[in-house]
């Protein structure tokens, strides 16, 4: 009775058959070992994992040399996988492979445990050690198993953890291949066909991501418009948009970056990567020359998203952008609210440089003389000391005292580490901007992407 009702799956009533017949006998009495293996199955099957290992204990106890044992020893690891205590699966595992290691009507099987051990590794973020033992343990390459063929996925996936980019999509490529090829082979049921939808959605995702961090932008380019052409509604899509868009932008090619950023805050306006995307719309509309525009961007990052790992750096351009499309006014009370906000920014002196070109150039030279030097005071002023002094020379020459810029100048010639870095000279009484193109120091066109790990 308990087997036909765990055949149909009424776990409850199974239990209590098998408790039945197992409180009726003693311990050594013939079926006792194989009814309380399946009392444990049970258990397990009902998603009762830690009462399952107890029976499980309870078998090991009392029944060391039951046939059922290398069932129970697999079923233990069944039960350590499921609770997420992957080390001890990993080694409940490894005792049934020793369990069963000569039995070659067992090979199928082996090939699934050495995987689920694998999987193990991989999910307690071992990927290194999970890499060694795919590499060493591949099960046979024909096979609809769903399990079997994600091989290359979790081989693609460590190394992507790894940041070896380009084996990763050598195997991720591999693995859309494959499930493409057996897909109509493939017996699954829901719970089976919802995981593979999963995983081929991340690995279409990270062969793109992997071939663009390996700085192979076309083939990147290509991997995420296949990845949304061939599934529209995929959890990633913005993030493809968003990729698409810095892919774009590495290309120089900013009229369709500023279209992917902007496709992905008209579809996607809540996303996680909103914030990066009206970034990066300021920078490639700075660098297009439409400062106004610009602005906008800028100040709308720095209004929707105030706590943003990008709004400082926002409001620093938007006030460059505002200098640069000759709102001076404006650009000073940026710079001023942003000294005001970030006391301890380390870009405080250049901000401070900045206010003072915005002041001398809407007018008031005789000001920024006088922030010029009190900045020149600062520790940082040695960073940007040409500057400074360039700066100062056109003040002066702003208030009709050229003596006193020939010596600002003269300071400039006489200081090599400061002609280095100097501005280009010019004809005009104009001030230099100084605007720096691209993405903020330290960075390059990927930084703001995530890595994500898939843990199916």
């Amino acid at each position: 009775m308990g087997l036909t009702e765990l055949n149909a799956n009424r776990f409850d009533r199974a239990a209590a058959n098998f408790s039945e017949f197992l409180a009726s006998q003693r311990r050594d009495a013939p079926g006792v070992d194989r009814a309380t293996y399946l009392l444990a199955y049970t258990s397990h099957r009902h998603g009762r994992h830690d009462e399952s290992l107890e029976q499980c204990r309870e078998f090991r106890a009392h029944h060391a040399n039951s046939r059922f044992l290398s069932d129970v020893i697999r079923l233990e690891a069944e039960n350590h996988f499921a609770t997420a205590n992957y080390p001890s699966a990993v080694e409940a595992y490894k005792s049934w492979l020793i369990q069963v290691e000569t039995d070659e009507s067992q090979r199928q099987t082996v090939a699934r445990v050495h995987m689920r051990i694998a999987q193990a590794m991989y999910l307690a973020e071992r990927y290194a050690e999970a890499s060694e033992h795919l590499e060493s343990n591949a099960p046979p390459r024909a096979t609809t198993d769903p399990l079997l063929l994600s091989y290359d996925y979790y081989r693609g996936d460590c190394n992507y953890q790894l940041q070896r980019y380009l084996p990763a999509a050598r195997r991720f490529k591999s693995y859309i291949k494959r499930v493409r090829a057996n897909r109509n082979q493939l017996e699954l049921q829901p719970d089976e066909r919802e995981v593979l939808q999963s995983r081929m959605r991340d690995a279409r995702f990270k062969l793109g991501h992997s071939l663009q961090l390996a700085g192979k932008n076309g083939a990147a380019r290509t991997a995420y418009a296949r990845a949304l052409k061939a599934d529209p509604k995929t959890p990633y899509r913005d993030q493809l948009y968003f990729e698409l868009g810095q892919v774009a932008y590495k290309e120089r090619k900013l009229t369709i970056a500023g279209k992917s950023f902007r496709r992905l805050l008209k579809k996607h306006p809540r996303s996680e990567f909103a914030p990066q995307a009206r970034f990066y719309l300021g920078v490639v509309e700075s660098e297009s020359g439409d400062f106004n525009r610009a602005a906008d961007h800028f100040s709308e990052l720095v209004r929707r998203h105030p706590d943003h790992r990008l709004a400082s750096e926002g409001e620093y351009r938007l006030a460059i952008a505002l200098k640069s499309a000759g709102k001076l006014e404006e650009a000073s009370e940026v710079l001023r609210q942003f000294r005001s906000k970030y006391p301890n920014d380390e870009r405080l002196g250049l901000v401070r440089l900045e206010e003072a070109v915005a002041i001398s150039k809407s007018g008031d030279p005789e000001k920024a003389l006088y922030l010029l030097s009190k900045l020149r005071e600062s520790p940082s002023a040695a960073d940007y000391m040409a500057r400074i002094l360039y700066e100062t020379a056109w003040c002066y020459r702003a208030l009709g005292t050229p003596e006193k810029a020939v010596e600002s100048y003269t300071e400039i010639l006489d200081t090599p580490e400061i002609v280095a870095t100097a501005p280009p000279a010019t004809d005009t009484a104009e001030s230099s901007t100084a605007v720096t193109p691209g993405f903020p120091s330290g960075t390059n066109a990927v930084s703001y992407t995530h890595l994500r790990a898939h843990e199916t």
